[in-house]
């Protein structure tokens, strides 16, 4: 027989910095500085990663794109390849590495708010995932 210890202390769970739950990343400084850029994407990161637009006159690489059922609980499409965007950027620092993170995107006339221009926290951190997307 092994023996088996039980504890009556409380578990503690608290937010981590995982898909959605936390409160931002870690060390994530904005710049204050926002920029409208509109362009064709180019690209779309996997898991809500990141995009790259071409604006005609430089190709954009932005961050923050959030998870899809975030977008899905705006009754939003992600973007596709090919479509026309529009989005307002923060330069932000991460660590030591600099990168032009998105407040909000518009697609066909629907835009999306991505983060809080004040804080530049992402809007979907701390809430709960619809049960269909665990």
């Amino acid at each position: 027989r092994v023996p088996v210890r039980v504890s009556t202390v409380p578990l503690q769970v608290r937010p981590g910095y995982g898909p959605g739950y936390g409160v931002g990343s870690p060390g994530l400084t904005c710049s204050g500085t926002v920029e409208t850029l509109t362009g064709t994407l180019v690209s779309y990161g996997n898991a809500g990663g990141g995009i790259t637009i071409d604006t005609g006159t430089e190709i954009e690489e932005l961050y923050g794109v959030g998870p899809f059922w975030y977008w899905n609980s705006n009754n939003m499409d992600t973007p596709e390849v090919g479509e026309t965007v529009t989005v307002t950027a923060e330069t932000a620092t991460v660590g030591s590495t600099e990168r032009d993170i998105l407040i909000s995107m518009t697609i066909g006339g629907q835009t999306i708010q991505l983060r809080d221009q004040a804080t530049c926290l992402p809007l979907w951190r701390g809430q709960q995932r619809p049960m269909m997307y665990k």
